[in-house]
């Protein structure tokens, strides 16, 4: 069967080797990243999404493989535009020891009975935070008590998610600050063995990292999990860093972009939810609270925002998990605007900061002319 892969090229030298191994009928004569067709100028090996179609329909190709289950935006499109013989590889098989991969039949699935997989979940370990940014898009800064998360309700929730989808692409663990929460281990390891494949990541602020105990290291090592820092102009990153290798944390991340906060928030209600879904770049942030998830924090948290300031945005748009109804009925109402979308507009973007005293909406709130 010749072949064309097809998705983000760092999945393609690792998809080549899985492919290889378990399927070596298949043969794979090209590659196309979808979201970086100018490669295509580069090699005579990588194509453009177009010229995957007519390869598909002048017969030149049997089938086309994604890389990444994860987002079956990508099948739908191939199927749309007549490629019937299209695949994905599940992400779970990235993770895969070699003695758990010999015992799979193969990597990928057929379009139509691809398994629903989640590509990102995250999920607050502590709303509240020792760090007051300004226009904080979580609103951590104004939850006056400390709030932490539910430790039976997550177990309940992240269960249920296992029976939900095949697999979780990446976790990530948050806030708030996460590092507040005294039990963060504990969350680590059961978010481990309910979803080993999963890339898990506890997003921090950093200025925690250097009072922990030894053994929330030693979870963060024993569970594969990565430390992801914001970039926020108060760190010393160095420092931190340095001390994440004296204790033998390799897995760890400068998140960069934190320089630079955005408001959103339109107190007007007035924009079309489809638009500003189409153009946010946080709808691809499910989060998960309390039985439900969304396709972004907001409906969970902008209950702060309205307390704070005698608002009434909208906290539509979450979707419980106990529903009748599978995890491919989950991803296409997660695919779709919320009614909390009204409430928000374009971003304007302005420099990292602490909020002041009062803190006044306009940290989130967009004047439209």
């Amino acid at each position: 069967m010749n072949t064309i892969l097809f998705g983000d090229r760092s999945r393609w030298d690792h998809a080549v080797q899985l492919v290889m191994s378990k399927h070596p009928e298949v043969v794979i004569i090209g590659l196309c990243d979808p979201l970086d067709e100018e490669l295509a100028t580069t090699s005579d090996a990588v194509i453009t999404v177009d010229e995957v179609i007519h390869s598909y329909r002048s017969g030149q190709i049997d089938a086309v493989i994604t890389v990444d289950g994860s987002i079956p935006e990508w099948n739908e499109y191939l199927h749309q535009n007549g490629v019937d013989r299209n695949f994905a590889i599940q992400t779970k098989y990235y993770r895969m020891s070699e003695e758990k991969l010999e015992k799979e039949e193969r990597v990928f699935s057929p379009y139509g009975s691809i398994p629903p997989e989640l590509q990102h979940l995250e999920f607050h370990l502590a709303d509240h935070c020792n760090l007051k940014c300004k226009g904080c898009t979580h609103f951590s800064n104004l939850v006056k008590e400390p709030v932490f998360a539910d430790m039976g309700q997550y177990k309940k929730d992240i269960r249920r998610l296992s029976e939900l989808f095949d697999n979780i692409k990446e976790i990530h663990l948050m806030g708030g600050e996460p590092l507040l929460n005294p039990d963060v281990e504990e969350y680590i390891r059961i978010t481990r063995e309910i979803f080993p494949y999963a890339e898990i990541a506890i997003a921090t602020n950093g200025l925690l990292i250097m009072t922990m105990k030894q053994s929330f290291f030693d979870t963060i090592l024993e569970t594969d999990t990565m430390i992801s820092i914001s970039d926020y102009t108060c760190l010393d990153e160095g420092k931190i860093l340095t001390y994440l290798s004296q204790h033998g944390i390799r897995k760890c991340e400068l998140r960069n972009g934190k320089q630079v906060f955005a408001k959103n928030l339109n107190p007007a209600a007035d924009e079309d939810p489809g638009t500003i879904f189409a153009q946010c770049p946080r709808r691809v942030c499910t989060f998960l609270g309390k039985g439900s998830i969304a396709a972004c924090v907001q409906p969970f948290v902008i209950h702060y925002f309205n307390e704070y300031f005698e608002q009434n945005f909208s906290e539509g748009g979450t979707i419980s998990l106990y529903e009748d109804m599978d995890g491919h009925a989950i991803l296409k109402k997660l695919s779709k605007p919320m009614e909390a979308c009204r409430y928000c507009t374009y971003e304007e973007s302005f420099s990292w900061n602490v909020s002041g005293d009062p803190v006044p909406m306009s940290d989130w709130c967009v004047e439209k002319a």
